[in-house]
């Protein structure tokens, strides 16, 4: 019997790996369409968020097209995985897409909500730039190198190098957020109970990417060529696109949270948003309703229902 590269266990990997990734791709365009429907975002938001949705159907493309490779084209092939390198290594460039760009989305949150942190930001683009880059040349490596190359130094250089940049920057924009979150003081039990959700949804997305970056460097570096990487690798452009969607929709459930159902007069609103807003989640300024030290990573300024918010 001819047993591919990796055995016959690495096939199955790689198949359980996509199964699992599906379902979340079906999340996505769940939590995209609760997005684009629910909130009147700028053209810019709706772009970014289109794009991403977009790139990340196409990694699910991909993925799909190296199986049918896989299983079908080359069936019985000893260099089955041979086959999907072109496909595989278009859905590895997608997904690092998908990464750096939520990346940059988060550093430029960093910068609105904490703009004094300009080192902090420096290094979260500079880490995520280098993780895209590196992640870039490993995605060469796979196109125009045999698998065998896998396990040889100059690869597990490159590939530790991409997770363990990528991870940085995530856990520096975390930290970054929960620091501005912990020193911002809130007058109302309302207002803290609004800055401990948006502390519990910072760290919860903190921890799923963070982690799973590391959990794939990790099994790369365990057993390279046993693929026991390929599950979690398949899962990160969705991770990173459904913490972002489910940050962006959570701005309606942390503003009733805010203001429940009770109508805020403008005086009172101007009374108790005196400074220049930012819609952390969104991008956009405002200068309708304000935050004091503008904590909040969703945007529960805008578009609040009803509420009367022009002063």
């Amino acid at each position: 019997m001819v047993v591919p590269i990796g055995g016959f266990s690495a096939l199955e990997l790689n198949f359980w790996g996509h199964v699992g990734a599906t379902p979340l791709l079906g999340v996505s365009m769940f939590q995209g369409y609760i997005f684009f429907t629910n909130y009147n975002d700028s053209f810019r938001l709706r772009l970014f968020v289109g794009c991403l949705m977009l790139l990340d159907f196409s990694t699910t493309l991909f993925n799909s097209l190296s199986q049918r490779t896989i299983i079908i084209t080359n069936s019985g092939n000893p260099a089955t995985l041979t086959g999907a390198k072109s496909t595989l290594a278009a859905e590895a460039a997608a997904t690092l897409v998908v990464t750096w760009l939520t990346q940059i989305f988060f550093a430029f949150r960093v910068h609105q909500v904490s703009p004094t942190r300009r080192v902090i930001l420096v290094l979260i683009v500079f880490f995520a730039s280098l993780a895209i880059a590196v992640g870039m040349v490993q995605t060469y490596f796979v196109a125009a190198l045999p698998f065998q190359e896998l396990r040889t130094l100059k690869f597990k250089v490159v590939n530790t190098c991409a997770g363990v940049f990528a991870a940085l920057s995530d856990a520096l924009a975390v930290s970054a957020m929960c620091m501005t979150f912990v020193q911002s003081k809130m007058d109302t039990k309302r207002f803290q109970s609004v800055l401990r959700y948006l502390f519990i949804y910072t760290v919860n997305r903190g921890i799923i990417v963070t982690s799973a970056q590391i959990l794939a460097v990790v099994l790369y570096v365990y057993a390279p060529t046993n693929f026991y990487w390929t599950p979690v690798h398949n899962l990160l452009s969705k991770l990173y696109l459904n913490t972002l969607l489910a940050m962006l929709n959570s701005r309606g459930t942390l503003r009733s949270k805010l203001f429940g159902e009770t109508e805020v007069a403008p005086h009172n609103a101007a009374q108790c948003f005196p400074d220049r807003s930012m819609d952390v989640a969104s991008g956009e300024t405002r200068s309708t309703m304000h935050w004091r030290s503008a904590p909040s990573e969703g945007d529960i300024s805008a578009q609040p229902r009803g509420i009367d918010c022009e002063p």
